[in-house]
């Protein structure tokens, strides 16, 4: 071992034995232990963020070969939850989301039929509807017998006071059907019917479709 070996050899051993005098002494803060609380009880270790979110493949979204996994779920709002705890491992306060996509959604679709409806020229109504949900919706009485049939679209905003505001009545012939769009938006929705002669009766058939 020459002189220049023997110097830098010297010089190594001072610098690490100051590093753990200054360590021992407090001068150089140790690293910091946080703690989580899980259903398994609490689990602490230093903060390691490529421990907890590693790199993923933006194309497909799932681990590259040889790359860890991790159990986290995120919330909409940017947040996350631990599905399994990380042994050793605490999570980054308020992490960045991932490049999953949110789950589209698409419109409700609302179907409801009346069937063999009987009419005569006593004023009856069908079920009401409860349309608050509903951005688009339509009513079609089909006239099943062989009396004409009047119908018209009542509308009401508590379900207790009904008022046609407007809505022209509609004579459906036997065999006929007619669609009935409200012009106007009340929470709550129905069609009022009878026939046209008195002492005449029918059926009918009164459809309800609406979408959110």
């Amino acid at each position: 071992m020459n002189l220049i070996e023997i110097l830098a050899f010297i010089l190594m051993f001072a610098a690490a034995k100051k590093l753990k005098r200054e360590l021992d002494l407090g001068y150089i803060p140790k690293p910091v232990q946080d703690e989580v609380t899980d259903n398994s009880g609490p689990v602490t270790g230093p903060i390691t963020p490529m421990d907890i979110f590693p790199p993923y493949n933006s194309a497909s979204d799932t681990p590259m070969a040889g790359e860890p996994t991790s159990d986290v779920q995120f919330t909409a709002g940017g947040g996350f939850s631990f599905l399994q705890p990380f042994p050793g491992k605490s999570p980054l306060p308020n992490p960045a989301p991932t490049c999953r996509l949110p789950v589209p959604t698409y419109p409700e679709f609302v179907s409801l039929v009346e069937r063999n409806v009987f009419v005569s020229s006593k004023v009856r109504f069908s079920a009401p509807r409860d349309v608050a949900h509903l951005k688009t919706f339509t009513f079609m009485v089909i006239n099943e017998a062989d009396s004409p049939v009047t119908g018209q679209v009542e509308m009401s905003p508590d379900g207790v006071v009904w008022e046609s505001y407007g809505e022209p009545e509609i004579t459906i012939a036997p065999g006929d059907s007619h669609v009935f769009v409200p012009l106007i938006f009340l929470r709550h929705t129905r069609i009022k019917y009878k026939t046209d002669l008195v002492g005449s009766t029918s059926f009918i058939t009164i459809w309800f479709q609406g979408q959110t």
